[in-house]
């Protein structure tokens, strides 16, 4: 949503879901000012994949692999189709 524009959207999810999520202000921020300071490698990963597919609507070889570093198989369709739908 925040790479999108929709700041609507984005500040409905953002104030849902982060604190289910245990996503702080300072987190939230940074998704949406593209600060990679506050994420480990597995999060800037997680979240350049999301953006990519955002963008895309596919992940490269590179992405998929590079997701699977920290993730297995059925997480990473998981993450497709929750992105995706």
């Amino acid at each position: 949503c925040a790479l999108l524009g929709c700041a609507y959207e984005w500040g409905g999810q953002a104030a849902f879901w982060g604190p289910i999520a245990k996503v702080s202000d300072a987190e939230c921020d940074a998704l949406v000012t593209g600060a990679e300071a506050v994420w480990s490698d597995e999060g800037r990963i997680l979240i350049a994949a999301v953006d990519e597919l955002e963008r895309t609507g596919s992940w490269t070889s590179e992405t998929w692999n590079a997701l699977g570093r920290s993730m297995s198989d059925e997480q990473r369709m998981e993450l497709l189709i929750a992105v995706g739908w």
